[in-house]
């Protein structure tokens, strides 16, 4: 199995898999309700100095680094 990274650590352009949320229950339950759950497609679409901006679920969400460092993402698996 591959190694899980946080998502703050991620390079623009690439697809990945969520694979766990390392944050407390107020945290977790809300990146949940947005589509942060396990094996949901993620991809990284942009950086400020602040904010990472994500892809997840047809939407665009502008992420603290803070926040991206508690999700953990792998490798998403070549679709055929």
């Amino acid at each position: 199995m591959a190694h899980d990274m946080p998502l703050s650590a991620v390079p623009e352009g690439s697809t990945w898999r969520v694979s766990r949320i390392a944050a407390g229950y107020g945290l977790s339950r809300r990146l949940s309700e947005l589509g942060f759950v396990g094996d949901a497609p993620v991809s990284v679409c942009g950086r400020t100095n602040r904010s990472i901006i994500v892809r997840l679920c047809g939407q665009r969400y502008a992420l603290s680094r803070g926040i991206a460092q508690h999700i953990y993402v792998s490798e998403a698996s070549v679709h055929g």
